[in-house]
């Protein structure tokens, strides 16, 4: 029995196969194979199995977890909670393996404030808020929508509240952690990287810098005021407005 094998088993609703096969899997798990333990829950979710996702989801995670394979546990938890198929056991289990995985970090007083995530009153939304923050942090991809591309963060500045940007060009910059996320509050950069948007301007599509700008802005160097000052200011030498 395969992998691949689950996902059809999943896809064709062989339950009483599928589960002889994921207990299978679930005895030694591999990190490599998370892909495809995520795929079978996604296909039972599609079929909406969201019960049997949630069995099956429960045991694999509890076994990740066992082997010390955290960030594969938490992933595939964060598949079921984005699903709908959660219940309370898995939500509580989830928190608790972000914080014995994440607590050490820098972050993650800063992530937990700002997402809402109260341990003592879990939601699903801040979980899903704590998740998406968590990837403006070391090793994550951002991107820059004014031209200067694609990025990886190499630094989160607590104290600051700043993320340090290296971009692909070599420019390495330092941005206030709000700046980033205000200019993605609907993670539409994010879903364009991961292929989940098509034609996405900078990325599937090429950015085309212009070659003589009329008006520069370093948004994420001086205040809104200064760089909508600096607009009005152009507009008014043009006549364009008074």
């Amino acid at each position: 029995m395969t992998l691949h094998d689950l996902v059809h088993l999943a896809r064709s609703l062989q339950l009483d196969s599928l589960e002889a096969a994921w207990s299978q899997a679930a005895k030694s798990p591999q990190a490599t194979d998370s892909p495809r333990y995520a795929a079978t829950i996604e296909a039972l979710c599609e079929r909406d199995m969201a019960g049997r996702a949630l069995a099956l989801a429960t045991s694999m995670v509890e076994s990740l977890q066992g082997n010390g394979m955290l960030e594969e546990a938490i992933d595939l938890a964060h598949r079921v909670v984005k699903r709908g198929a959660h219940n309370e056991a898995l939500a509580r289990q989830l928190v608790a393996l972000l914080e014995k995985r994440y607590s050490g970090e820098d972050w993650y007083a800063i992530v937990l404030e700002r997402s809402g995530l109260n341990p003592q009153s879990i939601n699903a939304q801040a979980i899903l808020e704590f998740d998406r923050l968590r990837r403006y942090t070391k090793g994550h991809v951002v991107y820059h929508s004014a031209g200067w591309g694609e990025g990886v963060v190499e630094g989160f500045h607590a104290g600051r509240r700043e993320i340090a940007v290296q971009f692909a060009s070599g420019r390495r910059e330092d941005f206030p952690l709000d700046t980033v996320i205000a200019r993605d509050v609907k993670g539409l950069y994010k879903r364009a990287l991961a292929g989940e948007i098509p034609h996405f301007t900078g990325i599937s599509d090429p950015y085309e810098p212009p070659l003589k700008p009329e008006v520069v802005l370093k948004t994420g160097e001086e205040p809104v005021e200064n760089s909508a000052e600096r607009v009005f200011g152009y507009l008014r030498g043009r006549g364009l407005v008074r």
